[in-house]
């Protein structure tokens, strides 16, 4: 009962996901074309959402968590909010 609401690995897995984006998409750039680029570069990291996907049993407390803590990490580390949303929603789709 008390591992449905351990979302240790699930927020590991953000933050980490969280730095990958990071260091694929680099500096935060504001422009709609460029926002976009920077999206398409983001879907060839969701091999590895699949893979810890499969990897890990996720509840809906669990994704939840995986989506807050990596919208924070990535608002935490200067991208624009509406930005985060997007890779948040994209992700959680791959789950």
């Amino acid at each position: 009962m008390f591992q449905w609401f351990d979302a240790k690995s699930a927020e590991a897995f953000a933050v980490q996901f969280a730095k990958d984006v990071v260091r694929l998409v680099g500096k935060v750039d504001v422009g709609k074309k460029s926002r976009d680029k920077q999206l398409v570069k983001i879907h060839r990291l969701f091999g590895t959402v699949q893979k810890f996907s499969a990897a890990e049993r996720l509840n809906i407390y669990k994704k939840a968590k995986l989506g807050q803590t990596l919208g924070r990490s990535l608002v935490d580390a200067g991208y624009p909010k509406d930005f985060a949303e997007d890779v948040v929603h994209m992700t959680l789709q791959q789950l």
